[in-house]
């Protein structure tokens, strides 16, 4: 136990030691926090970055794939105000710009605003071309937006139109390759016939209509590979 000093007073001595020991342990104490708060925000700061980094990634990765869309991409709020547009907008409709307003989608809001809760798909003028605009309601936070994906109608049937023809491409081709297998065994099959018919003119002359045909249908299944080069259907020309 610590000896009070000679002539001190006892409870002023003991106040000031306590006092002491509170101060040194309240030093620490400070120290110990400060550290810790220092630790938890250099982590915190970490943290931030990371997801600062990972949302730069998304956004720039969504920007990309909107802009590489075909359709016009714009997203609207009630008040016709563009939150956001990809590059295809731009060419429909040259003076659309982010947080502006867009009066020419008005009657698209109107609609979205009768029913918020339901997408909806129509045509409609706009601009002076014929769109087709498919409408998708979505909530941000406490904000309702309108999600639009617009087409012009003409590029949708050309596009249509060059589906079938791709398709149409494909059938020809395998019709094409289930006639070439059975005319490969006739053609061997005549030329077989052929060696056997040096002493039958009869049989030498029908050897060479089959012959003759048969090249005629190869080539009639070339050509229909190259519609823009066949020559004007003649049925005496390719058959007997």
């Amino acid at each position: 136990m610590a000896r009070v000093p000679f002539g001190a007073d006892v409870p002023s001595y003991f106040n000031a030691v306590t006092g002491n020991v509170l101060l040194i342990a309240g030093c620490y104490l400070v120290s110990l926090l400060t550290s810790y708060a220092a630790s938890f925000l250099l982590r915190a700061g970490e943290s931030v970055k990371k997801h600062r980094t990972a949302f730069e990634r998304i956004s720039a990765l969504n920007k990309v794939v909107l802009n590489r869309m075909q359709e016009a991409v714009l997203v609207v709020d009630a008040d016709c105000l563009v939150w956001l547009h990809n590059r295809q907008t731009l060419n429909y409709f040259s003076d659309i710009k982010n947080n502006s307003h867009a009066p020419l989608l008005r009657d698209l809001v109107r609609r979205w605003q009768g029913n918020s809760k339901q997408s909806f798909e129509t045509n409609l003028i706009l601009g002076g071309r014929d769109m087709n605009i498919r409408a998708v309601p979505v909530s941000q936070e406490s904000t309702e937006l309108l999600i639009l994906f617009i087409r012009a109608e003409k590029e949708r049937q050309l596009e249509a139109q060059s589906v079938k023809l791709a398709s149409l491409g494909l059938l020809t081709a395998n019709f094409a390759h289930e006639i070439r297998n059975p005319l490969s065994a006739v053609r061997q099959a005549n030329g077989l016939m052929i060696e056997n018919t040096e002493d039958d003119p009869m049989a030498a002359k029908l050897c060479g209509i089959i012959d003759k045909n048969i090249a005629r249908i190869d080539k009639m299944i070339e050509e229909g590979f190259q519609p823009e080069q066949a020559r004007p259907h003649r049925p005496s020309e390719y058959f007997v």
